[in-house]
């Protein structure tokens, strides 16, 4: 089976982050039960950002799917939104939301010393 991330970024209307933010924990839920979809991590920008770099997103959100047909997830997960499996929020902003999915090439790390 094959590996995929999903990685979504946004940036909520203006003034509505909280209700973004309670929508998007729900949508997660909602999002996990789409076949091939097995994990997701949440992030936010944090407050410090390397000088001159100002984020064009508030959230990012990373997916992980195992699969053999990406795009069929992919597919349902664009059929399910907006239903009642999947409500969405007036408070997202299309237009400040990018996704794009993922195929891993190679993982690194470093051993840290306790």
């Amino acid at each position: 089976m094959a590996h995929f991330s999903f990685l979504v970024m946004a940036k909520p209307q203006a003034g509505r982050e909280a209700e973004w933010e309670a929508w998007h924990r729900r949508h997660v839920e909602d999002v996990l039960k789409v076949p091939g979809f097995v994990s997701c991590r949440r992030f936010c920008a944090a407050e410090f950002q390397p000088p001159g770099a100002e984020p064009r997103w508030s959230f990012a959100v990373l997916y992980e799917l195992q699969t053999d047909d990406v795009e069929a997830s992919i597919a349902e997960l664009r059929r399910r939104a907006g239903t009642d499996v999947m409500p969405m929020s007036s408070a997202s902003d299309p237009g400040k939301t990018v996704s794009i999915v993922l195929k891993q090439l190679s993982e690194h790390s470093r051993k840290v010393e306790e």
